[in-house]
């Protein structure tokens, strides 16, 4: 597992717990359709909904063109420019640029042009809501919240089963139904509770947020920390670990670009474990997290995967 994960084994036993992995359902061999995208349409997609989607705003904007803290690195000031005219970006800090389709390659760690079109399709799908319409959920007045239930529709959890192989049980204890409507239509996606009383929305066409972008704090009362980027690692390494559920608080930071934000609000940790992403956002956030607090980057333990769930999926039981 490398020296990081072998000094994390000291407190926390990285072995999964193979019995509780036992219950994760082998995938079956289901198409799940996904709306093909190609070139063209991906270079339709404006960047700055696009960042909006991911919780990224601007921090000024002058006229065309919108500026933001780079997502690609840390940085105290905004450096990151897309012209919303051009519909196009350049990092000063990198001195690079590009399209949408070189933002998601950099942003993802990805390696094709391929991979780049999957995930946005995954992202994006004629069936769900346009990047614009995705906008609205935040500002629009005519975006509303109907109901929340508890976590039972079958087209959420074969979601998580088929997509994500995660247990029923485990998400049911952490995520709900979130129920709303955009201009008249109605959608329903997985909810997972911030600190600001929005909620993270996934479902198989669409990944955003409903009100306030914020982290979530899984509240443990305990003294050390396990933090994440997004709340499906999470609940992944729930699944893995069961029996440290309870033996630790969780961050969740919902989006990298709530680092700052995420280290101010958790200083009265006497520890925290990053669990991040394999890429360089997620490699910044640890940094981040290092330079600040008494931090441990545990991304070694799954070294030859982006993320916690991807080491999940993995496993062959």
């Amino acid at each position: 597992m490398g020296a990081i994960c072998e000094h994390l084994l000291r407190s926390v036993s990285l072995v999964p717990d193979v019995a509780q992995v036992a219950l994760v359902a082998p995938v079956p061999n289901v198409s799940l359709k996904i709306i093909n995208m190609n070139i063209q349409q991906a270079k339709g997609i404006p960047i700055v909904q696009y960042l909006c989607s991911l919780g990224l705003k601007p921090v000024r904007i002058s006229n065309n063109n919108y500026w933001y803290k780079s997502m690609l690195r840390h940085e105290n000031n905004a450096s990151f420019k897309v012209d919303a005219k051009q519909n196009c970006w350049f990092d000063h800090g990198h001195g690079m640029g590009g399209n949408i389709l070189d933002l998601v390659m950099k942003i993802y760690n990805l390696k094709s042009i391929s991979e780049v079109l999957k995930m946005l399709s995954e992202q994006h799908s004629s069936i769900s809501f346009s990047f614009h319409q995705q906008n609205t959920i935040v500002n629009k007045p005519d975006v509303r919240m109907k109901k929340v239930k508890n976590l039972q529709n079958k087209a959420l959890l074969d979601y998580l089963k088929i997509v994500r192989r995660l247990n029923h049980e485990v998400a049911q204890r952490y995520c709900c139904e979130v129920y709303y409507q955009v201009n008249g239509k109605k959608y329903f996606a997985i909810g997972f509770k911030n600190e600001m009383d929005g909620y993270e929305l996934r479902n198989k066409y669409f990944k955003g947020c409903f009100g306030s972008k914020d982290i979530t704090i899984i509240d443990n009362n305990k003294d050390e920390c396990i933090a994440f980027e997004g709340f499906i690692d999470f609940l992944s390494f729930i699944q893995l670990f069961p029996r440290k559920e309870i033996q630790f608080d969780y961050l969740i930071l919902n989006s990298t670009s709530l680092v700052k934000e995420a280290i101010d609000r958790v200083k009265r940790y006497s520890s925290i474990r990053t669990f991040f992403d394999n890429d360089l956002s997620g490699k910044l956030a640890s940094q981040s997290f290092h330079d600040n607090l008494n931090s441990i980057d545990c991304s070694d333990f799954y070294k030859q995967y982006n993320d916690v769930n991807s080491y999940l999926k993995s496993l062959k039981v």
